[in-house]
């Protein structure tokens, strides 16, 4: 299988499959950290919990269905 990203606008995203679109998504302000995207029937949302952490939350049609943490490494 084949996927691709197409980002437009720095805004809007799609992830293809073959050059088929599979998942489509926006970010609602240039500058905003939350993430919404349309995937199976379903409206998905990552928004980041707090501005001092790298945890974001997930969910679909309003409800939490996972997180997703990002933690840095640093080699000093």
């Amino acid at each position: 299988m084949n996927y691709k990203v197409r980002i437009q606008k720095n805004k809007d995203f799609q992830i293809l499959e073959n050059n088929t679109p599979i998942v489509k998504g926006t970010k609602p302000k240039w500058y905003s950290s939350e993430i919404s995207f349309f995937y199976n029937n379903r409206t998905f949302q990552i928004k980041k919990k707090s501005f001092w952490k790298g945890e974001h939350e997930i969910t679909a049609s309003g409800k939490k269905v996972g997180n997703i943490l990002i933690r840095s490494s640093k080699n000093h």
